[in-house]
């Protein structure tokens, strides 16, 4: 059963055979109870009630309590509803006090009935001076209503998948766009002047290693030559330079 009318038939049950306060206390803890969607016909019901059984001025409590407990979205009819009762009752600042409250909730292009109301209301009861600051107001609240245009890189960024938030983008190469196997894009440059530009390395070319390796050393014993290869030139002349062996064997 929704609890919404079980607290309804209570309070009623209280109200025709019991005590009224008591049925407004249910009605209370009914408006705190129910769920979100349905507080503000519960609040309806209960300010009802009470202007019924206790008279009107008796409703502003419950007024009050409601503007401080519903949602953003439920207070326009709610406060419309109070400042109609205030204005009635012949209290024009405070009704005015109620629309100057509500307009921060109220956008002038989706609430035009609330502001609506408001003009009209000013040009019945207000002056120059009010109506002026009912429209300054309405300006200050189109500004917070407006809407922030984002740029497109901003969507995008905000839209990007956060597992490919760190992959690499593919990079333009002239006019064709280079990716690897994995979907990651080429740093090769493309550009065949600036290739050009660079020396190219001969495939053919052997390289040495410049590192002395102490393995790769041999260990070379110097040998004197045997006299027999130079012959008659080594006699006598062993330690005698070529030119002189010339001479000597003229």
């Amino acid at each position: 059963v929704n609890a919404r009318k079980m607290y309804l038939l209570y309070a009623k049950y209280e109200e025709d055979y019991g005590l009224s306060r008591r049925a407004m206390d249910i009605l209370d803890r009914a408006c705190k109870a129910v769920e979100v969607k349905e507080r503000a016909a519960m609040y309806s019901i209960y300010i009802s009630r009470v202007a019924k059984l206790f008279g009107v001025t008796k409703s502003r409590e419950i007024y009050h309590e409601a503007i401080r407990n519903l949602p953003e979205k439920d207070l326009k009819p709610i406060c419309l509803r109070y400042a109609d009762l205030e204005k009635k009752l012949g209290e024009i600042d405070r009704a005015r006090s109620i629309y100057a409250y509500t307009a921060q909730y109220c956008s002038p292009e989706k609430d035009r009935d609330f502001w609506d109301s408001w003009k009209e209301f000013e040009v019945s009861h207000g002056n120059e001076d009010t109506y002026t600051e009912m429209l300054r107001v309405r300006r200050s609240v189109i500004g917070q209503f407006a809407t922030v245009q984002l740029l497109p890189t901003d969507v995008i960024a905000k839209t990007e998948d956060p597992k490919k938030k760190n992959q690499r983008k593919p990079v333009p190469v002239g006019d064709v766009i280079v990716e690897d196997k994995d979907g990651k894009a080429s740093e090769e440059k493309a550009n065949d002047s600036e290739a050009a530009k660079k020396p190219s390395k001969n495939q053919e070319e052997i390289e040495f290693d410049d590192e002395d390796d102490d393995d790769d050393i041999i260990d070379v014993q110097e040998k004197p030559v045997p006299a027999a290869v130079f012959g008659a030139a080594a006699v006598g002349g062993k330690n005698l330079g070529a030119k002189e062996r010339f001479k000597r064997k003229q």
